[in-house]
């Protein structure tokens, strides 16, 4: 068999196209991480029935990191949010990110929320847990 030779305009074409490809392949993978891939609230968890204080587990830890805060709100008005406590400026990965005194809360359901805040001073990440169940059960009267 014989091979033709190939025109040299359709190897510089190919040749474009792959290194168009390259290109591509090569910043996907930066696209697609997720900058807010260190921040979460692993527990409690929704529907997690809880009193008294209660140690809120997850991370929150981004590039350009500042602070972040947790919040709470009450289902019935979930865009009314009132801090857990103050805000915190060391970044924490896998462990305790406050600790949360639900003794003067009614019972009820509730939600809770981290916001990480960058150095630029912008809420760059927020996670929310819903549906945690706050039960303070007093002593029988």
């Amino acid at each position: 068999m014989h091979s033709r030779p190939v025109p040299s305009a359709s190897l510089a074409a190919a040749a474009m196209v792959f290194a168009i490809l390259a290109a591509l392949a090569s910043a996907l993978p930066a696209r697609a991480q997720d900058p807010c891939r260190g921040a979460s609230i692993q527990a409690p968890g929704p529907g997690t029935v809880i009193s008294g204080t209660v140690a809120i587990l997850g991370s929150a830890r981004m590039d350009n990191f500042n602070f972040y805060k947790l919040e709470w709100a009450s289902e019935s008005r979930p865009d009314s949010w009132s801090a857990v406590s103050s805000t915190i400026s060391q970044p924490v990965s896998g462990g305790i990110l406050d600790r949360w005194n639900t003794a003067p809360l009614s019972d009820g359901s509730y939600r809770l929320k981290l916001t990480l805040v960058d150095q630029q001073g912008q809420e760059t990440c927020r996670r929310t847990v819903s549906a945690l169940r706050v039960a303070n059960l007093g002593p029988p009267s």
